[in-house]
């Protein structure tokens, strides 16, 4: 997908703890660079299964993830000052981007 005249694709994996969320990053498709962490890890609070908490570092990409159907936002939590949204990820992502790591060994944490 291209977001800002940037093309992007996905690292899946999950978050090195005991709740084993999913851990998404977005690289730079071309150079396989750190683009943004598209989910966050917060412990403290639970979740239903499948969703996650989405970061606040790039809107416009979450934004461009709902459009194309990669992403579900189904809530909102408030932590300290800020707010952060929940999302559920797709049958269409899982299918394009896989359910774990796709691109080595790496553990987000």
């Amino acid at each position: 997908m291209k977001v800002n005249g940037t093309e992007i694709t996905f690292i899946t994996d999950t978050y090195a703890d005991m709740f084993r969320r999913k851990a998404v990053i977005a690289v730079k498709k071309k150079s396989g660079r750190y683009y943004g962490d598209i989910t966050i890890n917060i412990p403290y609070y639970s979740l239903d299964g499948g969703e996650c908490f989405l970061g606040n570092d790039c809107p416009k990409l979450i934004s461009e993830m709902v459009k194309c159907g990669y992403l579900e936002i189904v809530g909102q939590i408030k932590v300290n000052m800020s707010t952060y949204n929940i999302g559920r990820f797709t049958e269409r992502f899982q299918r394009e981007f896989g359910s774990e790591t796709q691109e080595g060994e790496r553990k987000a944490g």
